[in-house]
């Protein structure tokens, strides 16, 4: 697909031979309109992994969503200038990237070093393989696994052993030497999620264990009293540990889905017990920035008073949280892949 961007003054007009009405169907599941999406990388992942949870639940028509993500990740991967493959912030120049003058470039700290448009990043990246991972293994088409295959073992040492704590691994914000030494705890677990599922695709035991020693980092975090973004490892962290531990923010359920996927695939009780311990951090948190409006960057309400947000349906075991996830569901039950893939169930009720 050829894509063209034209810049004029501080806004950015993409334009797209192909775009994003003529995407595959799925009842309940809306394409946004904005053009932009069309050279996004994260919006592909994010919906595929939502498209698979949703064909997983029953809903055939979702097997096509999954692929055509698959296929416009494929073309939307990039190298960098080491030669390692992964995916890249969006290629427009947003908001993010005016700072930096450049479209697709990105200041990812605000400590006026900008990344190359071609920096591949672990939130997109991680999310690309864990999508591809899965198309993989359901259609049985190795073009997927191989890109997916490829891309973590470009990033396998961009990051640090027992940074956190003996056992664990932390990876950088980006593949590039600007956010290098940067512990930001969800990057860290959607990476994480990525492993899971290549795991999963190739029975590689080193992507499994690598997740763990993620999932390590987190259990050492949480049991140190950190729900903060960042890991203490990091300098925001080391510079106010105080008002870092207690930064509790929605990127939170980055992490918690991340090991609710480790305690399920590897029947890790640590895992399922962390995820507990921040789902309820983030359900109840009594912090200023907690109070309504605050979660509008996952959560579908613009209120995110539990009773209307969709947080509660990541963990329907617990019986304290069905009622307010059925009133959510009711209220909103049109949602987006990165949401349905929050909501699939891994833990169910065993009883009424």
């Amino acid at each position: 697909m050829l894509i063209l961007v034209a810049v004029i003054g501080l806004t950015t007009i993409v334009k797209a031979q192909s775009t994003l009405s003529s995407w595959p169907n799925v009842p309940g599941m809306p394409v946004p309109s904005s053009s932009l999406l069309a050279i996004d990388s994260l919006w592909f992942a994010e919906d595929c992994i939502g498209a698979m949870a949703l064909f997983r639940s029953g809903e055939r028509i979702a097997r096509e969503r999954a692929i055509a993500d698959a296929d416009r990740l494929l073309s939307l991967k990039v190298l960098d200038s080491e030669g390692r493959a992964g995916w890249p912030y969006v290629q427009a120049l947003t908001p993010a990237a005016q700072k930096c003058g450049e479209a697709g470039s990105l200041d990812a700290f605000g400590d006026g070093t900008c990344n190359p448009p071609e920096t591949p990043y672990m939130i997109q990246t991680g999310y690309a393989v864990a999508c591809l991972a899965q198309v993989a293994m359901m259609t049985g088409d190795k073009k997927y696994l191989e890109a997916a295959t490829v891309s973590i073992n470009n990033s396998w040492l961009i990051g640090f052993e027992n940074a956190t704590c003996p056992g664990s691994y932390d990876y950088f914000y980006s593949y590039h030497h600007n956010d290098a030494g940067r512990f930001v705890r969800n990057t860290n677990a959607i990476m994480g999620v990525g492993l899971i599922w290549l795991f999963e695709a190739t029975k590689n035991v080193k992507y499994r264990e690598r997740a763990l020693a993620i999932a390590k980092s987190e259990q050492c975090e949480i049991a140190a009293g950190n729900f903060g973004y960042f890991g203490f490892s990091d300098k925001r962290y080391v510079a106010s540990p105080q008002r870092e531990s207690r930064r509790i923010e929605n990127h939170i359920v980055h992490q918690i889905k991340f090991l609710q996927l480790v305690a399920h695939k590897f029947n890790n009780t640590q895992a399922k017990t962390d995820a507990k311990v921040l789902l309820n951090a983030f359900l109840n948190c009594k912090e200023p920035h907690c109070r309504p409006n605050n979660c509008s960057a996952w959560a579908i309400p613009a209120d995110c008073r539990v009773s209307q947000n969709i947080a509660p349906c990541m963990d329907l075991s617990d019986s304290r949280l069905r009622d307010s996830c059925l009133a959510a569901r009711a209220r909103f039950p049109r949602m987006n892949g990165f949401q349905y893939y929050l909501i699939e169930p891994l833990f169910v009720p065993t009883s009424n």
